[in-house]
């Protein structure tokens, strides 16, 4: 007998399987995660349609390819104002064939490559936190299991148990000698132990005494406890230090070859190591992990994601960049390190299971001090997008995209489908440098220059106007010029109808606010957000990408680069360099510390009040451009163009991308040097050259 509950829960994974049989085989959507009192639970959608669109007028010869199709009334249009029609599938292989049939016909679809599971989560947007309303019952592989309960937005800040694994391995044989487990203490005790493969001919007569060393007879049983032990522990989040590309892979392997099922999954689904792949536009696929209701979040891919940048991603590295501490063994070269490894494992085996144990500590550290895995969580939180796909740009903007869309009732189109033009848009504007070395130099920059140019002239998608498509019936026409922005490029933009403003409006004001509350993670994930999207706009592999969008932003960013360096020229300043968002200014000699910033701050304050003004005028826009009045240099060196024998010093070139400068405080006193884009902080450059050239500067 089932009862009712109100809860709060985080999904941590969620996918579409088929159960029953014959007429009775159907589509069941399932949801699986934790709830805010600790228990774990499924939420079931059953039966379940999975679906997609076509155009209503496309509908019967869809039919006709298909050899018959169900479909199902929508109130939705296309992005051009076409009416569609949802044709529904019994199972995500049905649909997945149809959509590929439908495809080679040449007949347009839409949404028809979007991950099954997704579109129920955009429609009642939840971005991983729910609301589950409804009847439930105990579970076999979680708590509670939910059948058709009210799925709602949630606002739980979840607290996730995380397992953090390492195994070691004999370099012969690849055998699994030892498997480190170390979790947190979310919703259970902390785990600190090793799986231990005990060699009778290697130790014999030596028993370890550490409770912390659980020991085995042969890999078998220790897979096989493995398996259990990651069961009964039951995370949310399995991490480690390169844990999918090597650790999961080899615990599949080797299970693989003793008949054992990787069984470890809050389903009856054994988890799956899924080897890297390239898509057919040449997207390439990390290799990834498939395990029901739990997730694997690689430590060393986090680590790429996060705001600190470290001289080499090796787990001993990072470790003692962040921590102060590193592996317990270390070694010049791989070779080294494996003799090192086996002869612990002969010679003293409490060793080599401290070192491994050691591993799997090191990286839970390293994501608890640096945030990592609060940032994963926060990105998922904010976008929607599973805790899996968090830091991927193009699939985390389409998810924020297609749900706006579907606010105002439209679809989005199959990747491929109703297609802008690709290509190559113009980068950043660079002004040319003027090498050598200057004094008293203004730093200028503009606050978010990108996504403030789609705030203020509505770069968008759906805004685009294409009139080389024209328009089928019933569709809004393209409005006269006075309604429509036209960026440098030629594409226009209506003013009335974007969907990245608002967007980036929330966003917005939504960092300005976590910044006010000194909550740096949401800060940092509201920008990098953000940023993400021109590029994302100017990449293949996203379905609204297209040359126009991508090319107005940039020739705006150059319009305004060049229109802000003639402001200054005007006051007869020297522009002395500018790089797509930033701008070098020499200020006076004679001026003292405290009247060189007081002089940059009028400065700043009289261009944003003049631009704001120029839009105003000359585009019926109100301006979302801000420059902010970054730095003073005391001394600031342009370096000039590598390679220029023979040529007088006056002659050479200025180089771009590169620049030293010493900033000067408002006390008078001097901060440390800043060194960009030049040898000293490159790293395919000798630690000589680097020394050499900071000494100089």
């Amino acid at each position: 007998m089932s009862e009712e509950a109100s809860v709060n829960g985080f999904v941590v994974h969620s996918y579409v399987y088929m159960t029953g049989r014959g007429a009775d085989r159907r589509a069941v959507l399932a949801l699986l995660g934790r709830l805010d009192d600790g228990r774990t639970f499924a939420a079931m959608r059953d039966p379940f349609r999975p679906s997609f669109f076509v155009r209503l007028n496309d509908l019967e010869v869809a039919r006709e390819a298909l050899g018959g199709c169900d479909a199902a009334r929508s109130d939705r249009t296309t992005m051009d104002g076409a009416p569609v029609i949802a044709l529904t599938f019994t199972s995500v292989g049905d649909l997945r064939t149809a959509a590929e049939s439908l495809r080679r016909a040449g007949i347009r679809t839409y949404e028809a490559d979007l991950n099954a599971a997704e579109p129920p989560l955009i429609d009642a947007q939840i971005h991983g936190s729910v609301r589950i309303d409804g009847p439930y019952m105990p579970g076999n592989h979680v708590d509670l299991v939910f059948v058709n309960p009210t799925l709602s937005t949630g606002e739980w800040e979840p607290t996730l148990r995380v397992l953090s694994i390492d195994i070691e391995t004999d370099p012969r044989s690849g055998i699994i000698l030892a498997v480190s487990l170390v979790s947190n203490a979310n919703w259970g005790d902390r785990v600190n132990e090793v799986l231990f493969l005990r060699d009778e001919a290697v130790h014999s007569g030596r028993a370890l005494s550490e409770e912390w060393i659980v020991e085995y007879a042969n890999e078998r049983s220790l897979l096989d406890a493995l398996v259990r032990r990651i069961k009964e522990i039951d995370p949310d989040v399995i991490t480690g230090w390169n844990v999918i590309d090597f650790d999961i892979m080899m615990i599949e392997r080797r299970l693989q070859s003793h008949g054992l099922a990787f069984a470890i999954a809050r389903s009856r689904e054994p988890a799956r190591f899924l080897a890297s792949s390239r898509s057919g536009d040449g997207v390439r696929q990390n290799a990834a992990v498939s395990c029901h209701g739990r997730q694997v979040l690689d430590g060393l891919r986090l680590v790429r994601y996060g705001p600190e940048n470290f001289t080499d991603r090796k787990l001993g590295s990072v470790a003692q960049a962040v921590l102060g501490e590193t592996k317990t063994v270390e070694a010049e070269t791989s070779a080294e390190k494996l003799a090192t490894l086996i002869a612990l494992y002969e010679g003293d085996p409490v060793a080599f299971c401290d070192y491994c144990r050691k591993d799997s500590d090191l990286v839970l550290r390293i994501l608890d001090a640096t945030g990592l895995l609060a940032l994963t969580v926060k990105r998922c939180r904010l976008i929607g997008i599973p805790l899996s796909r968090a830091w991927t740009s193009i699939p985390a903007f389409e998810f924020l995209y297609i749900e706006a869309m579907h606010e105002r009732g439209l679809v989005a189109p199959t990747l491929g489908v109703d297609r802008l033009p690709l290509g190559d848009a113009p980068g950043g504007a660079i002004i040319k440098p003027q090498p050598g070395l200057a004094r008293n130099v203004l730093v200028f920059d503009f606050k978010s220059l990108y996504p403030s140019i789609m705030r203020t002239f509505g770069i968008d998608p759906l805004g685009y106007i294409d009139t080389e498509e024209g328009y089928p019936e019933g569709a809004t026409p393209p409005p006269p010029d006075d309604e429509a922005v036209t960026a440098p490029n030629g594409a226009r933009f209506r003013k009335d109808r974007s969907i990245l403003p608002s967007l980036l409006d929330r966003f917005w004001e939504s960092r300005d606010e976590a910044k006010r509350r000194k909550d740096e993670i949401a800060s940092y994930v509201y920008k990098i957000i953000m940023n993400s999207f021109y590029g994302v706009l100017g990449s293949p592999g996203c379905r609204f990408a297209g040359n126009p969008l991508a090319g107005a932003i940039t020739g705006f960013g150059q319009y305004i680069l060049f229109w802000a360096r003639q402001q200054f020229v005007d006051r007869e300043l020297e522009v002395l360099y500018g790089d797509t968002d930033s701008l070098f200014v020499r200020a006076s000699g004679e001026l003292e510390s405290e009247a060189l910033f007081e002089f940059g701050e009028k400065l700043c304050s009289e261009l944003n009040a003049r631009l704001a003004q120029f839009i105003s005028e000359n585009f019926a826009l109100e301006s979302r451009l801000e420059l902010e009045f970054e730095k003073v240099y005391a001394r600031f060196y342009l370096p000039h163009v590598r390679h220029s024998g023979g040529v007088a010093l006056s002659e050479v070139r200025g180089r771009a991308k590169g620049y030293a400068g010493s900033p000067l405080l408002r006390d008078g006193s001097r901060g440390p040097a800043e060194i960009k884009g030049m040898e000293a902080i490159r790293s395919d450059w000798t630690d000589a050259a680097s020394t050499l050239q900071r000494t100089l500067l």
